[in-house]
């Protein structure tokens, strides 16, 4: 399962702060055919998992949707309860953005090189 995969790295590796810029975040269906939502969110954390707990919450989801964050729970992993995390700068209550569209399923996307080429070729282009 990918999620258990997505947690055993996180497990393995050395702590370090992670960050999230929700300042312009993408909402419905995603992650290529969403609509940009303002949120004004910068965020951050030395437990990765605390840190997308703090966000899920924030745009309203719901543990049962999420599979990694439901895993996260099962498996009892500090920081995926919101009672387990600090908000020195914001109070929980605070978090919630009623209005972000969480995608009942996300499309699957594949890993196309050409896609890739092109999309630095137009990136390059709009440099000159």
């Amino acid at each position: 399962l990918f999620t258990s995969i997505l947690l055993e790295i996180e497990r393995k590796l050395p702590q370090v702060i992670t960050l999230v810029d929700a300042v312009v975040a993408m909402e419905g269906t995603g992650p290529t055919g969403g609509r940009p939502s303002e949120l004004g969110v910068l965020a951050g954390s030395l437990n990765t998992v605390a840190l997308d707990t703090a966000m899920y919450s924030m745009v309203g989801g719901d543990p049962g949707s999420i599979p990694l964050w439901d895993l996260s729970i099962r498996r009892g992993i500090n920081g995926s309860s919101l009672e387990d995390i600090e908000f020195p700068w914001l109070a929980p209550e605070g978090l919630e953005i009623p209005l972000f569209e969480i995608p009942n399923s996300l499309r699957p996307q594949t890993f196309n090189p050409l896609r890739l080429i092109k999309g630095r070729l137009k990136s390059l282009v709009a440099r000159f």
